[in-house]
């Protein structure tokens, strides 16, 4: 038998002033509650899952024309969260849901320039990333990381004479990417379930990328395409790493860096809405990933995927 509650919050806020160009300010305050409670009734064991995120993002815009087409959109600002984890097991420790805590802080910039009436966008930015991870036993990690990106935009909209409404858009993007070691990887130990033994890792490194995408999306009346292929080059990739003890068992688990991966995938989404309330949808994910450290596959890529869907939505 199992329970699952979930509360969120979320305060925004705003404050504009016409004497002052550069001062648009907004920002949010966010608190997110899940509570997990489960009775295995074959056995009697209780289980109790605490995961809480306590927020706030501080970010101010400013708007600079340089004529009637071009101009500039800079945003820049301030994000802190910190996420706790409460688990416990028949009144005691859950060592696979164990206690404690990680908070991040980060600073980010980004600029958007509009040229030649919207034709082109290029986007830069950066963030700062800190990320200081622990739990109650005393084990502990911390990540730091400077994250550049970039992206653009190209619309083709007035050069193909499109009707209104119709448009097409050209799409790429670079981004160095930061992730650091989430709770279970670093600290989840124990049994799941059996035959299978879980192994924390707090010495992991944080995952490290650069991923290159390029992508295209067009709309002609009621059909609308969307097409991206994207390329990931990641260093101390964070993987599952399966551990046989022979004779007879355990399976462990455990996660651990891979120095070098390289991770592509193409995502097709295609839509077509006819006699007005009805939409016919397809869409199709594939990925590959492999070690090249020990050139072999990555143990969680799964299979392509092209589910298909006809929906009508409903008046009245």
């Amino acid at each position: 038998d199992r329970n699952t509650l979930q509360s969120l919050y979320n305060l925004e806020f705003s404050h504009y002033n016409n004497e002052l160009e550069w001062l648009n300010l907004e920002g949010n305050i966010y608190f997110n509650n899940v509570d997990v409670e489960e009775d295995r009734i074959s056995d009697g064991r209780r289980e109790e899952i605490e995961f809480q995120t306590f927020g706030l993002d501080i970010r101010n815009r400013q708007y600079f024309d340089f004529d009637e087409a071009n101009r500039l959109t800079i945003t820049y600002g301030f994000e802190f969260f910190r996420d706790t984890q409460d688990g416990a097991r028949d009144a005691g420790e859950n060592v696979f849901f164990p206690d404690g805590k990680s908070d991040h802080f980060a600073g980010y910039f980004q600029a958007e320039f509009s040229l030649f009436d919207e034709l082109i966008t290029i986007i830069p930015g950066v963030s700062v990333d800190h990320v200081d991870s622990s739990d109650d036993a005393g084990g502990g990690n911390t990540d730091s990381h400077v994250s550049p990106k970039v992206g653009g935009v190209v619309k083709l909209d007035d050069e193909l004479n499109l009707a209104e409404g119709d448009y097409v858009a050209l799409t790429a993007n670079y981004a160095h990417g930061f992730r650091s070691p989430t709770f279970s990887e670093l600290f989840a130990s124990g049994t799941h379930c059996p035959g299978s033994i879980f192994a924390p890792n707090t010495s992991l490194e944080p995952e490290t990328s650069d991923t290159w995408e390029a992508g295209a999306r067009a709309r002609f009346g009621g059909i609308l395409v969307r097409g991206a292929y994207f390329e990931t080059y990641a260093d101390d990739f964070i993987d599952l790493d399966v551990d046989f003890i022979p004779p007879g068992g355990p399976l462990v688990f455990t996660p651990v860096n891979v120095a070098e991966a390289e991770i592509s995938g193409i995502e097709l989404e295609g839509e077509w809405v006819f006699f007005e309330d009805w939409r016919l949808w397809a869409n199709y994910t594939r990925i590959r990933g492999d070690n090249e450290t020990d050139e072999e596959p990555m143990s969680w890529i799964t299979a392509g995927r092209g589910p298909v869907g006809l929906a009508a939505a409903r008046r009245g």
